[in-house]
């Protein structure tokens, strides 16, 4: 199809599209799903704790993404569902103070769990989910 043709609402639809976001009880993660839903978007929302408002997911699943074995049942129960995901957007992280935690190290660990390796393994367990072409979007 030549793009010229193509309406914009056509070619940057998002309607019925497979989004998973991860992060999404506040913030910009909350604010990407509710936009995505808002435009025909079937979201599969993932974050520590129930959004600030109520918002109309596919599917919610609370939990914290920086232990393994979270995220590994949460990949098991999507896989259920028998979808190809088009986009993934890793919105979920976290910021410690030196008042949260007293050593460097242990902030250190928790901050990089949360915002690098929960990240790396959500895109590594969800790979055979992932549509042709599908997006990754990491904040």
């Amino acid at each position: 199809m030549d793009i010229n043709l193509m309406n914009n609402n056509e070619l940057f639809s998002i309607k019925e599209k497979e989004i998973i976001i991860t992060g999404c009880s506040s913030g910009i993660g909350f604010d990407l799903a509710k936009g995505f839903i808002e435009n025909g978007a079937k979201v599969i929302g993932i974050s520590r704790s129930q959004p600030k408002e109520k918002l109309m997911f596919s599917d919610f699943y609370e939990c914290d993404i920086s232990d393994d074995k979270n995220i590994e049942s949460i990949v098991e129960k999507i896989k259920l569902k028998n979808i190809k995901v088009n986009v993934l957007v890793n919105v979920a992280g976290i910021s410690l103070s030196k008042a949260d935690i007293k050593s460097e190290i242990i902030r250190f660990d928790n901050t990089f769990n949360s915002n690098v390796r929960a990240m790396f393994q959500m895109i590594n367990e969800l790979k055979p989910l992932l549509s042709n072409g599908s997006s990754i979007i990491n904040f």
